[in-house]
């Protein structure tokens, strides 16, 4: 069991993340740990069982083929390092133990197709799939199945071994483990061993029994755990043990919990259906990695979250009894979930927002640098420390370093605005006046605002002047008005009914009368020259012979009147009765 001091571990710490970050480095620079020389050949299934158990067997062994089966056990001698390459084919076995002081190197050079099965769980009872309770196993690339039988981790320790060492630096792991032993880690009753995790995908889980997901078995203490990259996901189903740690008996022992250190580049999911997680008391945990957290984490002692460090998802941070956490990182679990929410429990990056213009006041921490770094949103609108805006402004990337443990929030824009009109029906040629309300979106009352805004007309022709329009034309005129809020700009309508005077019609003009008329001379009778009639008395006298058969015409009447009047016809004479019955005397009408 461990008895390390805090500062030793730390030291042990920066060791151990120094070596994982040279692993990484040189794994994403190219150099592929462990992978196969020119000189491996294709072995079958006897040569591979040679390179297993013939300490001077090759060292180096590609398969040929696929083969084995899980009624069969390979156990590579003590003090032997041998790399096998899958090379794209499928390795099956009931276990593999690797011997004492010896390590097996698994790989794939044929692109990460091969596998590694180990399932114990049928014909070994009490083995792990993989045993390195005194060897040594590393995974450079391809994909490892394992299984513990009753008591045996799937990739570690027997009933009663410890994990012995595990170093992962790419490739696939699925590892599966039942009746006490840890996933990862020691058997039942078997402490840890060293777990190093700088590359690929590891899921360990412990499906009950009390070994824990990575760490002990049940009974069975924490020993080196180390997260350099990769993504690691751990479940431990034992409601009573950690995901990560010792094994049921000692999961609250401080002393037992080992050291576990999450390093920058790698990710750690702690899932919402593979229990909760404990940082027992007395023991400082750093951590640089990306935690995902969507299970319980407990913490009784000092958790130190670093510069790199994360920790999202939707689960429970909770302290138990003294816990701390140190954050120099960035935390986005809601606020809710964390608990308590204050500087009593997190430190460091913790600043607490007060938003005064929302009812009922609402507040926020935030566990980061930035609302956005932290995932918090802030309400609509624009904030500010002061209420009159005097202050410092807030919004998403704002750099929070310097705020105190809690600051009020003012919100700066309007978030509804009002326009009313000193009337709604106007004569055409009148004009209103118009006047603008604006509240935040909170409910603040912000007050008059008509100086800020911009008043306009859907009328061409209408004469705004500030907040006066007058309008020249009659008809419907819609008036908008703009607010230019600090978050955005807003607008509100007033329609005026512009009305036209009423027409009058026309009075229908006289006839004018007609001009006097004017009496006109009779022109003066045209007398004819004497010579162009005979004159009477020149006339022949009618003859009145009766000669027998021929009787003389007597003359017309009108020529009797002719040669009456000498050769000219009166006109016909108006004359009335004259009073008295008697007749008026003829004028004459030559006077006239």
């Amino acid at each position: 069991m461990p008895t390390t001091k805090v500062h030793g571990i730390r030291g042990r710490m920066r060791m151990l993340a120094a070596a994982a970050g040279a692993v990484t480095a040189l794994t994403g620079a190219g150099l592929v740990f462990g992978a196969a020389p020119a000189s491996a050949e294709p072995v079958d299934i006897g040569g591979l069982i040679d390179a297993f158990e013939n300490p001077d067997g090759p060292t180096e062994v590609e398969l040929a083929e696929d083969m084995g089966e899980i009624a069969m056990q390979l156990t590579l001698v003590d003090g032997k390092e041998l790399t096998l390459d899958l090379s794209g084919h499928a390795l099956t076995a009931g276990t593999i133990a690797v011997g004492a002081g010896s390590t097996l190197t698994v790989l794939d050079a044929a692109g990460g197709t091969g596998t590694l099965i180990a399932d114990a769980s049928s014909a070994f009872a009490g083995s792990a799939g993989i045993d390195t309770s005194e060897g040594a196993l590393v995974l450079q690339s391809g994909t490892i199945f394992a299984t513990g039988s009753e008591g045996g981790a799937a990739i570690g320790g027997g009933v009663g071994g410890s994990g012995g060492s595990f170093t992962m630096n790419g490739g696939n792991v699925m590892a599966n483990a039942d009746g006490g032993g840890a996933a990862i880690g020691g058997g039942a009753a078997g402490d840890s061993g060293t777990v190093i995790v700088n590359g690929g995908t590891l899921t360990a889980t412990a499906d009950g029994g009390g070994g824990a997901g990575i760490g002990g078995g049940a009974g069975g203490a924490g020993d080196e755990i180390v997260f350099g990259g990769g993504t690691t996901t751990p479940r431990a189903m034992h409601p009573e043990v950690s995901a990560i740690g010792p094994g049921l008996g000692l999961h609250e022992d401080g002393a037992a919990f080992g050291f576990i250190g999450f390093g920058a580049g790698a990710t750690i999911v702690f899932p919402a259906d593979g229990g909760d997680q404990l940082m027992p008391a007395d023991r400082w945990v750093p951590i640089s990695s990306t935690i995902t957290m969507d299970a319980v984490c407990t913490v009784a002692g000092e958790l130190e979250l670093r510069e790199t460090g994360l920790i999202s998802g939707a689960g429970t941070l909770l302290r138990s009894g003294t816990g701390t956490v140190d954050n120099g990182g960035t935390i986005t679990l809601p606020t809710a979930n964390i608990q308590p929410s204050d500087r009593s429990f997190v430190s460091g990056r913790n600043f607490a927002f007060d938003y005064v213009d929302v009812d009922p006041v609402g507040s926020e921490h935030v566990y980061a640098t930035t609302f956005a770094e932290g995932a918090r949103t802030l309400p609509p609108g624009v904030w500010n420390t002061a209420e009159d805006g005097s202050g410092q402004t807030v919004d998403a990337e704002t750099d929070l370093t310097g705020f105190g443990e809690r600051t009020p929030l003012y919100q700066q824009s309007a978030g509804t605005l009002e326009v009313t009109a000193s009337a709604t029906r106007v004569d055409q040629g009148g004009s209103v006046d118009l006047t603008a309300h604006a509240w935040t979106a909170g409910g603040r009352d912000l007050g008059d605002v008509t100086a800020d805004t911009v008043f306009t007309s859907s009328v061409p022709t209408d004469i705004v002047d500030g907040n006066r329009v007058a309008f020249p034309t009659a008809s419907p005129h819609t008036i908008t008005a703009t607010y230019p809020g600090a978050a955005g700009t807003l607008t509100a309508d007033v329609v005026i009914e512009v009305v036209a005077p009423p027409v009058r019609r026309p009075a229908r003009p006289r006839r004018p009368a007609p001009p006097a008329a004017t009496p006109s001379r009779r022109p003066a009778p045209t007398r004819r020259a004497a010579s162009s009639r005979p004159s009477p008395s020149s006339r022949p006298a009618p003859s009145r012979s009766r000669s027998r058969g021929s009787v003389s015409a007597a003359p017309a009447p009108a020529e009797r009147l002719e040669n009456a009047c000498g050769g000219r016809i009166p006109p016909p004479s108006r004359s009335k009765p004259h009073p008295g019955g008697r007749k008026r005397p003829r004028e004459d009408w030559h006077a006239r």
